[in-house]
């Protein structure tokens, strides 16, 4: 018998045909539609940002693997899947690329002013060309806070595509690729960068580790830019540092709590630009993921190693 796969959010529509075409039964959590299935018939779970409790596996008694749609999984119970002998598997790399164009996005569009100068087109007329100040990235210094996968292809598109000078701190590495300045202090990079972008999983360490401490050690002129998890900042002390001109803007894609609420200041400041969390969505990435949840589920019921990585 064929296992049963539940897709907690959309995906890719080609994985999900790709999944039919193999023998998988498929059921959509998120449209509650072809729900034919029993709960006791789900073996497998495609999951994005769905929060994924111990009581929501219980609704499962015969889950086998979460296959995670991403790199992100602190939504996860990972211990409560370890005590219920759920495999977790992540997608390593397969939307880095994505995401490392994202925040190259978000940081020319706060030099440029994209966002507010466009809008004020909108409404103003010809005439907004005078009412904002655009800067160049060259020669700019873009201040790294975590060099994994992507935060590497991040430095590299800098470096190599925009002649910005790169400095990264992590605690993981001895040395960075030829032209990347590691520093040992993770305060240089709020003191020097005129860019910081941090490329870090959400944990217990990780959490609010951007604060008022932070933002007060930033040049004015500077920018935030934050592509990983809304809680690795402390919000309502970037809120501040924002209003009161104690740094030069912010380009989130993420915020805390996922759901950016519409009276969120955030999203009423010109210095600002808020994306839903788009970062790894772009049509190739979303294709490129699903097709590795598709290969860890495949492989974990033939008790093969999986491509992607095991976390429990």
């Amino acid at each position: 018998l064929m296992p049963t796969v539940l897709i907690t959010e959309p995906i890719a529509e080609s994985a999900v045909e790709v999944l039919k075409q193999k023998g998988f039964h498929v059921q959509f959590e998120y449209e509650k539609r072809n729900s034919d299935h029993a709960p006791e018939d789900v073996t497998a779970v495609i999951n994005r940002l769905h929060p994924i409790s111990d009581e929501w596996m219980a609704q499962y008694p015969n889950l086998k693997i979460i296959a995670y749609h991403g790199v992100g999984y602190d939504g996860i119970d990972t211990e409560a899947a370890k005590a219920r002998g759920i495999c977790v598997a992540i997608t390593p790399g397969q939307n880095a690329l994505g995401v490392a164009e994202h925040t190259m996005t978000l940081i020319m569009a706060l030099s440029k002013q994209l966002v507010a100068v466009a809008s004020d087109y909108k409404k103003d007329g010809f005439s907004c060309k005078y009412a904002h100040s655009y800067s160049e990235v060259a020669d700019k210094t873009l201040g790294l806070i975590g060099l994994g996968n992507i935060g590497l292809r991040v430095a590299n598109m800098a470096r190599n595509g925009f002649a910005m000078h790169v400095i990264a701190y992590d605690p993981f590495l001895k040395t960075a690729p030829n032209g990347i300045e590691l520093v040992q202090d993770r305060m240089e990079i709020f003191r020097e960068a005129d860019f910081i972008s941090p490329h870090l999983n959400l944990t217990d360490d990780t959490f609010h580790s951007i604060g008022e401490t932070e933002f007060k050690a930033m040049k004015p002129t500077a920018c935030i830019i934050n592509v990983s998890r809304g809680a690795i900042i402390d919000e309502p002390a970037l809120v501040r540092a924002l209003q009161e001109n104690e740094i030069g803007g912010a380009g989130l894609d993420v915020t805390d709590p996922e759901e950016c609420a519409l009276s969120n200041p955030l999203l009423h400041m010109s210095n600002v630009i808020v994306t839903p969390h788009i970062a790894g969505s772009s049509k190739e990435a979303l294709e490129r993921v699903a097709t590795m949840c598709i290969a860890n589920i495949e492989c974990y019921f033939a008790g093969k190693e999986l491509p992607g990585r095991k976390i429990v």
